[in-house]
Parts: C-alpha cells; structure tokens; sequence
C-alpha cells in the first residue's frame, strides 16, 4: 500500500511511521510515568519536524483515524467555531476502531485500543482553525475628484494603500482614506463590500460634490433681471485668487522683478519674464527661449519705441493694468537687431485702449450708482447689493470707486498721447514694409562682392517686337565681371555676347542686323545700361541696332475698385478705394447695366462715423497714406443697393491683357465715338473721358527744357454740352480737347495699378507720379493733356492713338480709314476724320472699337530710319586707268551702320545711349 502523498494535506511515508509510533505509546501499560514520557517524546518528535496538514490534525485529534475519509472529514468540518459533539467523536471513534481492527494481528488487541482512543478523545476537546480572513472589493477615487476610478480589493488596510497608489498613479504613497460622506477609515472593517472610498496623500477629505452643490444652490437662489444677476442677499462675492501659487512665489529669488515680453511687431502673444534687473543679458536669454525667437534677443524696446540699456528704465504697467498677484513691469518688445516695429505696439495698445474705456464707462455708472445710494434714492438703484450696505460702507466704496476712476482716466490718456506719438512710425512702417525695419542697415552697391548670392540672374530674353518665344539666360555677374576692373559698359556686351550665342538669328539672316546683339530693353522700352539693374526673372527685349518695337499693343482700359466713405471728428469725411472682389456678391453685383455713374456721393449712401471706434479708424488712417480719392469725385453707384459705390479709373493695360482681379467689366477696353466727340464706355455709357481740375506737372529724364504742366484726364458722369467731355480729331493722328484746345491727349506712362510694388516714374521718365497732390494718394493717372512734343522726340509717340475695330457684324471698318501710311492699313487701324478733319461718314456711327497708343505716324517718312543710309552696298570696281568698263571686280561693302553706333556711342560716354544717333548716322 502506498502512502506517500503531497504536503498538502495527504498522507506520507513519514506520517503512517509517526501514527504507528503513537499507537504504541498508547499500548503501553506501565503506568502514568510512561504515558508522559511517551507524549513528551512525541510532541518533541512533532516540534522538531515539520508539521504537515496531516500531522496537525493528528495533534489536535491523536486518537484519530489516519486515512484520507478521516481526513476528508476533519478538512469539512475545519471551518466551524464550535466544539464537535459527542457524536462526532463517537463516528471518529467507530472509524478509527474499524481500521485499527483490520491492520492488527489481535481481536483483542484492536478492542483495548478502541476503548482508549475513545476515552482520550471524550477527555479532550478538538481546536478549531483560523478563520481565513475575506477580502474587501471596492472602488477608490482621487481626494476631491470622482473623473477617474479603480478598482481595488485587498486583505488589510496597508494593502489597500498600497493598491491605491499603483493603481491611482500617484507619485507619492496614499497615507489616509475617507468615505463618501467624510469619515476617515482607521479599520478595514469599515468599509463595506464593493463600496466608494476615496484616496488622500496626507491632504484633508475634499468634497467632490461641494463646489457642484455650492453652484447648483447659487444658481438656483440667483435670478436674472434687466440689469443683470442678482445674487442672494446672504452670499457674497468670493475674492479673487492669484494663479501662481505660494510655493511658486517662494521660488522666485528675492530682487527680482516680473516683465511683459512681446516680440518686436507683434502686439498679440505676450509672456511674463521673471529676472533680476541688474541682469540684462540673463532677461534676454530667457525672453529669447519665451518667445521661440529663431535669433538671440539684442535690443529692448518700450512700448514708446525707446531702447532701454538697463530694466531699472522699463516703467510700470497703469495700476488699472495690474495683476492681482503682484506688480509686472513693461510691456516691452524684444528685437533680434532690427527697428522698433511701431505696429506692433499699436496692436497692442488698442485693444487695452478700447477695455479700458469700456471699464471707465461701467465705473462711471456705478458711481452714479453709489450717488443714488447716499442720496437714498432707491428707485433709481440698480444694484440690489449696494441697498444693503450700511452710511459708512457706501462712502468707502464711493472713495474707492472715485481712485479707479482717476487711475484708469490717466492710463487712457497715457496710452492716447502714446499711440499719436507713434502714429507717424505706423504710417511709415506700413508704407515701407519689412524694409522699414531694416532702415539701419546700409544698402550694399550692386557691384559688391557681399552681394555674391545675387551674382547669378535669370533672364527671360524676347526678340524685339515679340511676346513669344523667350530664351531662358542664366548670367553669372561675378564670373563676367573678372578682369573687367568694374567696367559696367564691358560687361554689358559680355551680356549681349552671351545673348548672341544663345539665341538663333536664323530668321534674320536676310536682314542688316544679324548675328549681333547691340541694344536691350526693358519692358518698358528703357534701355538696359547696367547688368547689376538687373534682377532675377526679368524680362528684356534684345535689338540688333533697331529701335525698340512694342511686343503688344496697348490700349485704354477702364478698371473699378470698391469705394468706402468714412467720416471722423478730426478730418471730416474721407472716402478709400478698396479692391472690388465679386466672388462673395450675388449675380446681380456682375451685371454692369445695373451700376450708373453719379457726381459725389448720392443721397441715399451713408457715411459711416469712426470716432468712436479706434481700432477701425487707425486702419483707416493707414490707407489714407496710398488710397485717399477725392469724395467730390464721379462714381457708379448699383442702383438697387445704395451702399455699393465703384470707383472708376482709367488706365493702359495691354489688349485683353486684364488680369484676373481687373477682369470685370469684360469689355472695359473698349469705347465708343460719336459724332458730337463724345468717348464713352460701352459698358458703362454713362461714363466718359473727360478733361479734370486736376494739375499734373511731366518731365522727361536728359531732356529738363521739356518739363510741362497739364491736367489729368478722367472718367466723369456723361452730360451733353460740356467742353471739356467733347473731343477733336486732327489730320495728324492727335486728340484735342475742346476746353484745352492748345493741348493734346498724352499717354504719361505710368502704371495705374496701386499694387504692382515698383516705381514706374523713374523708369519712364517722369517726375511726379501724377498725383494731383498728397491729399488724394490714391488718384492715378495714365493719360493727360500736354502740349504736343517735336516730332523727333523719344516719347512723340505716347501722343498718337488710334482705333482698333473688330467687330464681327461689321468686320472690315478698317478699310474705310484716310490714313496714306501703310502700317495703318497693315494692322487694321482706324481714324474717324480724313485729311481735311471731316467726320468719314462710311463708318458705322457711333465708332466702336479699342483705343491704341503710340500708333504710328500718318504720315510715311516723318521719322527716317537711320539704317537705311548705311546699308551694305554693291560695287564694281575697276583698276586705276582701265578703260574697258567691262573688267570690273565686284566688292560688296561692309555694313557699318553698328560700327559707327558704337563708336558714337562711345564718343557720348555711355554705352546703350541712343540719343541722337539719327543725326549720327
């Protein structure tokens, strides 16, 4: 029989040894002496091994059974608190009686032991075992929190903590537990199966449900009325607590102060800086780590532009400005190196300008407020707290009231006085741009060396008269200009060198000109006489000795901008041209028959007054500086919406060339010719070109005896009888306005667009940039009456027009034209009178087409061309005193009309100067 079994409670080979050992003892007869000697012996036997679940049971029960039903029995009735019966020990008995009989040699043997295993088992009473303790199940949340749970279950209270903290996942250990309503937990008994706790690290029980019950009960107690919320009678107005914390205060060394930081040109994000104020450099480390600035801070700056050397300078923010956690000093902008940005002060300030005055106005009525109080004029009191304030408390407040009153009048006329200081600043930033900021720093010549990353520039090359086909040039201006010694003429022509031996002049090569490039142009028909003027991604136009041919035709066009008029204490009434965007408008905004033209404002519009509102007359202001236009001026008004004014304007633009913003009205090119002189717009009829008030003074660059004054041409409100709207023809291709017959109809050449960022007047040769003076910035204009040029002027040109027809009902108008030069009949040009200034009744009246400039002459041989007198000529040449006119050589002669263009050139000491080079040749 095996009877080895595991520790766990089953018999063993050593156990069935000890039971037979025990028996013995039992059977032993010599008395009381032996029966001690023989428990003392077997409970040493039992402390000195190790005592399995079997062997305790043996011990509590030694005249037991030792068999696995025995012990089945005993591990059943283990749990029980009470002491078995009599019963029980007798069953126990029986059992052990039955085994000890079929295991003995004796029947007689067997019984004595039955009998003596049952007296010691009724003098002896059976241990019961520990209880083993229940585990405790519930959910913990955070001190004063219930966002977030877990779930925990331990045996003890220790335990319990340390599940909490793991699972709560504090970073130090919990300390103390309270129940829902409060109570701390000092035993695990007091918790309840599957219960809420929450968990404390030392703190004291917080009350999740306190502050939603405060405000539930608040809210409830309070009502709304036309003033306002009123609060119960009983609760107050709890104080306001600083953000930063005492322990944060604590850290932050003694001495030191607290700064407003923004960075220069922005008046929005601010930081607060906290530095010692003997210590600039560490306030600008940290202000540059705030900030994220991609450069080291270097110059401080107030918010009055001034750079401060040490903080102690920086002044105090207005106590009205103050935080309730301490004094912060400020505001001030840090710059990596560059200018004081004025605008991003001015960002700043308005906004606190515009709090400022609405907190004056809240004071100033609960003054009035407090006013009605002492007086005990209830019914006009408004504030239900103020009614229960007592003589004294209401003086207090009265006194207290009137200090903020003064403190935040000061901070608005210090903030005031400050904004209109910067107000030039603002203006000119905003003019200049990201240069303004950048004013210090001195402008490097275009032939320096540091201007290396420019040194190679990609141009866009034309064959002159085209607008197609362009030769991509890459020219490296530092590679050319070695050995050059800063000769600008030599490296010119290594230019052109590098253009002739890139472009393919196969098309010229029954011309004069060929195989050489000699003069370029810009796009505006300048000539090119400095590469370093040159930028990347220009376009330039190379001529081989002819002069320079439009690439396309200009014409007249009418363009639109919205109008905005505005008024202001200061200045009165100001009107604004702003760009017409007709995306976000309806169908009926893009149908042009639905605008007519009005003189002025008309009756129903509605100026808008900006005294109050600072923020949007401080842009307004700014654009005054590039949009101003006259508000006595000639508009569109939409005739179903009085608030949508358009500002018309004309301009030269190539033919339907219109960009994309400029593209409506789609037939703003062209115009119509009646027979009383009138030019009006087909789109618009109701508008026409008109002689204005407006002065304008022109001078033409090399050339100062030619400086003239006029008067700018403009669009007006149609009318019948008025000189100045009616228009003569000449036989000479001029157009002469009948209020200014002594002046002629100019194209001045300057580029109408406000936004193309460049400054056209120098490069056409004008002075001014036809303005009619600083008052209305954003009046341009490209034509104007002036007195007619010579003929053999550079710009007699601009004073030419013609009519472009093609319309498709009555194609072939051109045919009906006078003109006897026959580069009119070649591009389809039209006049409306004939040599004798009569009107040609053969065109369909009124005349309907576009307006070209710089036509050509009307007359052929006005203005000779000077090649034509050096063109290669054929000889037959024969030898001295050879009468035989038979034997002759044929000599071709060279073409020397560029060779003598150069060496004139040269001669005037500049190269690229065509002036006078007719008279040369």
């Amino acid at each position: 029989m095996d009877k080895k079994r595991t520790v766990n409670g089953l018999i063993t080979y050593e156990d069935e040894l000890i039971k037979q050992y025990m028996y013995e003892l039992e059977n032993y007869q010599n008395g009381k002496t032996n029966k001690k000697r023989g428990k003392k012996s077997c409970k040493k036997k039992l402390s000195k091994e190790g005592i399995s679940p079997y062997l305790e049971s043996i011990a509590v029960s030694p005249g037991g059974s030792l068999d696995g039903a025995d012990h089945r029995r005993h591990r059943r009735h283990s749990g029980r608190s009470s002491i078995s019966t009599a019963s029980d020990h007798g069953s126990v008995a029986s059992s052990v009686k039955s085994r000890a009989s079929s295991s003995s040699t004796s029947s007689s043997t067997s019984s004595v032991k039955s009998n003596r295993s049952k007296t010691l088992l009724n003098s002896r009473r059976v241990k019961s075992f520990k209880n083993i303790p229940q585990a405790i199940r519930c959910v913990a949340f955070k001190n004063g929190s219930r966002e977030a749970s877990v779930r925990v279950a331990a045996l003890n209270l220790s335990a319990l903590l340390d599940e909490c903290t793991e699972k709560l996942g504090f970073t130090t250990a919990a300390r103390l537990i309270y129940l829902t309503d409060g109570t701390p937990v000092t035993d695990i008994s007091q918790i309840a199966m599957y219960s809420e706790i929450f968990v404390s690290r030392g703190e004291q029980f917080k009350d999740p449900l306190k502050v939603l019950n405060s405000g539930a009960a608040l809210k409830k107690a309070s009502c709304w009325t036309m003033n306002g919320i009123v609060l119960p009678q009983d609760d107050k107005r709890g104080k306001t607590k600083p953000k930063i914390s005492k322990r944060i205060q604590n850290l932050v060394p003694a001495g030191t102060q607290r700064y407003l930081v923004l960075k220069n040109g922005n008046g929005m994000d601010s930081f607060e800086v906290a530095c010692s104020p003997n210590r600039l450099d560490t306030f600008l480390d940290a202000a540059t780590a705030k900030l994220n600035l991609d450069a080291p801070g270097r110059i401080v700056f107030t918010w009055a532009g001034d750079a401060v050397a040490t903080l102690r300078a920086v002044p105090k923010l207005p106590a009205c400005l103050q935080p309730s956690n301490g004094t912060v000093l400020g505001p001030v902008w840090v710059s990596k190196g560059e200018g004081f940005s004025a605008v991003g002060a001015a960002d700043f300030m308005l906004p606190v300008l515009k709090t400022l005055r609405r907190r004056l106005k809240d004071l100033k009525t609960y003054e009035q407020q407090l006013d009605y109080a002492i007086d005990d004029d209830t019914e006009k009191v408004d504030r239900v707290e103020l009614l229960s304030m007592e003589s004294s408390e209401l003086y207090e407040e009265m006194a207290k009231t009137e200090e903020q009153t003064e403190t935040t009048k000061d901070a608005i006329i210090k903030i005031r006085e400050i904004i209109d200081s910067l107000q030039p600043q603002i203006n000119e930033e905003k003019l200049g741009g990201n240069e303004y900021k950048f004013r210090h720093v001195s402008q490097l010549k275009s032939g320096s060396r540091l201007a290396g990353v420019t040194a190679s520039v990609k141009l866009y090359v034309y064959e002159n008269g085209c607008d197609t086909g362009a030769h991509v040039i890459y020219f490296n201006t530092a590679a050319a200009g070695k050995g050059v010694d800063g000769d600008r003429d030599i490296l010119l022509e290594r230019l052109c060198e590098e253009i002739s031996s890139r472009c393919d002049f196969s098309a010229l090569k029954n011309t004069p000109y060929r195989n050489y490039v000699r003069y370029l142009y810009d796009k505006h028909g300048q000539l090119v006489d400095d590469v370093y003027k040159l930028s990347n991604q220009d376009e330039i136009w190379f001529s081989m000795g002819e002069d320079f041919i439009q690439p396309h035709t200009k014409v007249i066009d009418l363009r639109v901008d919205k109008l905005s008029a505005y008024t202001h204490s200061k200045i009165g009434d100001v009107a604004i041209r702003e760009t017409f965007d007709l995306k976000g408008l309806g169908p009926k905004y893009r149908q042009v028959t639905q605008y007519s033209a009005c003189d002025g404002l008309p009756d129903k519009y509605t100026v808008k007054d900006l005294t109050e509102s600072i923020i949007e007359w401080s842009r307004v202001e700014g654009s005054l500086a590039w949009a101003h236009v006259d508000i006595m001026n000639h508009f569109l008004s939409h005739k179903d919406d009085a608030m949508t004014l358009l500002y018309p304007e004309l301009s030269v633009d190539k033919k339907n060339g219109s960009t994309e913003a400029n593209s409506w009205p789609a037939e703003g090119q062209i115009w119509k010719i009646n027979k009383e002189g009138v030019i009006y717009s087909k789109p618009f009829p109701s508008l026409c070109l008109a002689a204005s008030t407006y002065k304008i003074s022109i001078g033409f660059q090399g050339d100062e005896s030619c400086d003239m004054d006029g008067v700018s041409v403009t669009l007006q409100k149609r009318a019948s009888g008025l000189a100045n709207q009616m228009w003569s023809f000449s036989c000479d291709g001029f157009m002469v306005c009948n209020s200014h017959p002594e002046l002629v109809l100019t194209y001045l050449e300057i580029d109408a667009s406000p936004d193309e960022g460049e400054n056209d007047n120098d490069i056409l040769g004008t002075q001014s940039a036809g303005y009619t003076d600083d008052s209305f910035t954003g009046q341009k204009y490209s034509l104007g009456l002036l007195e007619k040029l010579p003929s053999k002027h550079q710009k007699a040109s601009c004073q030419r027009f013609a009519m472009k027809q093609e319309r498709f009902d009555n194609i072939g108008q051109w045919k009906q034209s006078k003109v006897a030069n026959r580069k009119w009949r070649k591009e389809a040009l039209s006049w409306p009178v004939d040599q004798d200034g009569d009107w040609i009744d053969d065109y369909d009246w009124p005349m309907e087409g576009y307006l070209v400039t710089n036509a050509p002459p009307m007359k052929e041989g006005v203005i000779k061309q000077s090649v034509k007198q050096s063109l290669p000529m054929k000889l037959n040449v024969l030898r001295n005193g050879q009468k035989d006119l038979s034997k002759f050589t044929t000599v071709v002669g060279p073409d020397l009309s560029n060779m003598m263009k150069a060496t004139n050139i040269k001669r005037c000491g500049c190269y690229g100067n065509k002036n006078n080079t007719d008279e040369t040749v």
